[in-house]
């Protein structure tokens, strides 16, 4: 019986945080990475805010991008020529 496989999940907001992120999982030895093409849809952004003590927070919210902002066969290409493990793609 063959051994299970180790899928791991990216969701950077970046093509090249993507491919950062798949670099890592491989190298921590995930078999398949799983890339949330919808996170590219979405921007982190800093956000502060003054507390109810009048101390300065640092969050984040993910802000989102138009939908003709990514180039759809052109991020697949780019993430599949960076990522080296099969990719199943959400």
């Amino acid at each position: 019986m063959p051994l299970p496989l180790n899928c791991v999940t990216i969701n950077g907001h970046s093509l090249a945080d993507m491919v950062a992120q798949a670099e890592k999982a491989t190298g921590e030895g995930a078999d398949i990475i799983e890339v949330r093409f919808d996170e590219l849809y979405v921007e982190r952004v800093e956000v502060k805010a003054e507390n109810t003590d009048g101390e300065v927070e640092t969050s984040h919210e993910l802000v989102p991008r138009g939908i003709d902002v990514i180039d759809v066969p052109e991020a697949i290409e780019r993430l599949k020529a960076g990522i080296e493990n099969p990719v199943l793609f959400t």
